[in-house]
């Protein structure tokens, strides 16, 4: 080895007309060799530039002019040995020509790393599906090795029995060859970087849980022949599905039936999952608690029955829970109220019993919905960022908030400047407070409230204020400082039937408030007509 080392030691000194000594010692690593060259022309600049400065110069041959032209190492070496200005700009040229060469083999160096890398990336999901293609074959192996099946084969003498058996083993065998060319055509995409496997296994068990409702088409897309990114409704960040919306969104889509999958919760990268409308039934799957990045889920105005899962209150980052419209029961487990992200939880009508959990002061809340449920109990104290609030038709009781049991003076403390307040079909009496004026929206109707309308809501509902829906209709007010010449702005609403006076204008009313405007009089402690 040595002996082949010398020689081409030799050779190479010999082609760019340096001593064999100096090519001994340079270094194999062409990046070094740069560096050392670099070097030795820096030198031989400092030694030709102060030569041509005492006027040393005259033309270089016309061979020195292309002389970029020959390999690096002898151009180089032949710029480094001139005397004369124009030496010195060649030399420069090659130093430049060097460096130039240095990134562009740095680039390519950057570029092959990242394709190492993915090649690696798929590589490891072969190595998945390989390892179920294995598992396959062992459990085929194992049918055929039972030997109770072998004992049955041989004891089996009759004719029509000898032919069910082949017929349930063929059957069984085409059944097997049916997953092993599904799981191959699962690997084939997945050889092409589309869609991590895990992922893709948990979409096909979506699929097999979940059908169209007559009249919808949101499935026919999902064919898993093709890249499962571009299926209606699935959105992927690299080969990870974040978001996955089942179901057309469109009004007066049909919806979709089934039920949901437990093979949701492999899907790891998840941020948010919506269902449309529709007849899916069964249980919110635990192992939803297992996507630890989810925002947002939202699986209204379904079927869906059990209990909320206490799994979802680990979600750290989950944002918006909306159960609404489904078959829900169980207690609120206490821990989706300490959800440090939580700011939307829409639980109404569904049939959810216990009390209302307690939030900690620094819950970011904004919207609170668990009307029309069967919650009992007082109500504890609320976070401050709260802007809509409804526990109407529950059996809650205390001394404040909807078709409920409370009952008392309602006496805020302070200016309440919630966006919208519902406090209707409860049992509070007395005065109304004018530090409601705040609110947006005022629900009070169906209370047992006294007394004249506090000038200062008025002013909010017909002046700028931002008091836009103020509903006192069924309780037993007396009067209301309003001319009845006033009219309303456009966005405003107003409803004053059926308490103790004749409403001053006309205005509107939910159907619900019934025809008649005036309460009688015998129902009236005071009569204001």
């Amino acid at each position: 080895m040595e002996g082949e080392g010398g020689q081409d030691d030799v050779a190479a000194a010999a082609e760019f007309g340096l001593p064999a000594e100096v090519m001994a010692v340079l270094p194999e690593d062409p990046f070094e060799q740069l560096d050392v060259a670099r070097k030795i022309t820096s030198v031989a600049l400092a030694s030709r530039v102060d030569q041509a400065a005492r006027g040393g110069g005259r033309a270089a041959p016309r061979s020195d002019r292309r002389a970029c032209a020959k390999p690096r190492w002898r151009t180089c070496a032949s710029a480094s040995s001139g005397s004369t200005p124009a030496a010195l700009v060649l030399a420069i040229a090659c130093l430049r020509r060097a460096d130039d060469e240095k990134e562009a083999l740095l680039r390519n160096n950057s570029s092959l790393s990242n394709t190492v890398r993915k090649l690696n990336r798929d590589i490891a999901k072969l190595e998945v599906f390989k390892k179920t293609l294995m598992q396959m074959q062992s459990l085929l192996q194992e049918d055929e090795d039972d030997p109770e099946e072998q004992e049955l084969m041989e004891k089996s003498s009759s004719v029509k029995s000898d032919g069910r058996r082949k017929r349930r083993t063929g059957m069984a065998v085409l059944a097997r060859l049916g997953a092993v060319v599904v799981f191959l055509a699962a690997a084939a995409v997945v050889a092409e970087g589309i869609l991590d496997p895990v992922d893709f296994l948990a979409l096909q068990a979506v699929r097999r849980s979940l059908d169209d409702m007559p009249g919808s088409s949101f499935f026919e897309a999902w064919d898993f022949t093709a890249d499962p990114c571009g299926f209606p409704g699935v959105y992927c960040e690299g080969d990870k599905v974040a978001t996955l919306a089942l179901g057309d969104p469109r009004a007066g889509s049909p919806g979709l039936s089934g039920r949901l999958d437990p093979a949701l919760g492999r899907l790891s990268a998840l941020t948010e999952l919506s269902l449309v409308p529709g007849r899916v039934d069964g249980e919110l799957p635990e192992s939803l608690a297992s996507c630890r990045n989810l925002r947002f889920l939202a699986v209204s105005k379904n079927l869906i029955s059990g209990r909320i899962p206490d799994g979802l209150g680990g979600l750290s980052n989950l944002r918006t829970l909306d159960v609404s419209f489904n078959q829900i029961s169980g207690a609120i487990p206490s821990s989706i109220s300490t959800l440090p992200s939580i700011t939307n939880l829409i639980l109404c009508h569904n049939h959810l019993t216990g009390g209302v959990p307690s939030f900690p002061d620094s819950s970011p809340l904004i919207r609170l919905d668990l009307k029309h449920n069967a919650l009992s109990g007082s109500v504890p104290s609320l976070p401050s960022t709260l802007q809509y609030l409804s526990l109407s038709a529950n059996q809650l009781t205390g001394a404040v908030d909807s078709r409920n049991f409370f009952s008392g003076l309602l006496e805020p403390l302070n200016d309440v400047t919630i966006q919208v307040v519902d406090l209707s079909y409860n049992r509070f009496w007395g005065p109304i407070s004018p530090l409601l004026a705040g609110v947006g929206q005022l629900y009070l109707n169906n209370n047992r409230f006294t007394g004249e309308v506090p000038a200062r809501l008025v002013q909010e509902l017909v002046g700028s204020g931002g008091l836009q829906v103020l509903y006192l209709q069924h309780n037993f007010l007396t009067g209301i400082e309003i001319s009845p010449a006033s009219s309303l702005p456009s966005s405003a609403s107003l409803c004053l039937m059926y308490n103790c006076m004749v409403p001053p204008v006309s205005a509107p009313c939910p159907l619900k408030a019934g025809t008649q405007n005036t309460r009688p009089a015998d129902q009236c402690p005071e009569w204001r007509g």
